[in-house]
């Protein structure tokens, strides 16, 4: 156990930063592929770049819903005002 635990852990490791490795080499031939693209793929790129960093909306975003009725909603939004009012 005193030389087979650190032997399959080597081995291991090895396996590991091979797939490492190999997925970095991909990525790497995917950016060289994007590079060589001309200039009207390079700006539809910009432009999607853009919505990249929108934030999507979630369910627990939102503010109304249709799920309740509009009474339960309602008597939510005065105690709701009552406890700021408090503050």
């Amino acid at each position: 156990a005193f030389l087979a635990v650190p032997l399959a852990r080597y081995y291991r490791v090895q396996w590991r930063n091979a797939k490492i490795e190999s997925r970095n080499e991909q990525r790497s031939q995917r950016a060289v592929a994007l590079n060589r693209l001309g200039p009207a793929f390079q700006k539809k790129l910009s432009f999607a770049k853009q919505f990249a960093n929108q934030k999507v909306l979630q369910e627990e975003d939102a503010v109304y819903s249709t799920e309740r009725d509009l009474s339960e909603q309602a008597i939510e939004a005065e105690d709701f005002m009552r406890r700021l009012n408090e503050i």
